[in-house]
């Protein structure tokens, strides 16, 4: 897959406040044009600068959609302590709400259901209500 870099706007690590203070490390891909649009929010703790990323995302931004990758808490460029799954609720719900307030209304943000379909390997979780 080419990057489609001509209609993309990339923001590299953009960082991303939690409840506790601690920041998380994004990069966010865009179309090149203004406007509202959708948001995929990708958490990893595998490190959101994989080579395999720029092209999907850039894709997916070529194609209207803001594409966040976000390095999980003490992953990557992350700060924080990776504990697995410790902070994985509240992060998560924070980098939602997060991306909602920066690129949609709140009453847009989808959250996956449990069990949808993820990349393999990946976990999705339910993000809870705070």
């Amino acid at each position: 897959m080419p990057l489609d870099l001509a209609r993309t706007r990339i923001d590299f690590d953009v960082r991303v406040p939690m409840h506790d203070g601690v920041t998380l490390s994004a990069d966010v891909y865009r179309p090149a044009a203004a406007g509202p649009y959708p948001v995929l929010l990708y958490r990893t703790p595998y490190n959101k600068n994989d080579s395999d990323i720029p092209p999907v995302a850039t894709y997916f931004a070529g194609r209207g959609f803001v594409v966040v990758y976000v390095d999980v808490r003490g992953c990557g460029d992350s700060d924080g302590v990776f504990v697995p799954y410790r902070s994985d609720g509240r992060d998560g719900f924070d980098a939602v709400e997060g991306c909602a307030a920066q690129h949609r209304p709140v009453e847009h943000v989808k959250r996956l259901p449990p069990g949808a379909r993820h990349p393999p390997g990946d976990r999705v979780e339910r993000v809870p209500e705070v």
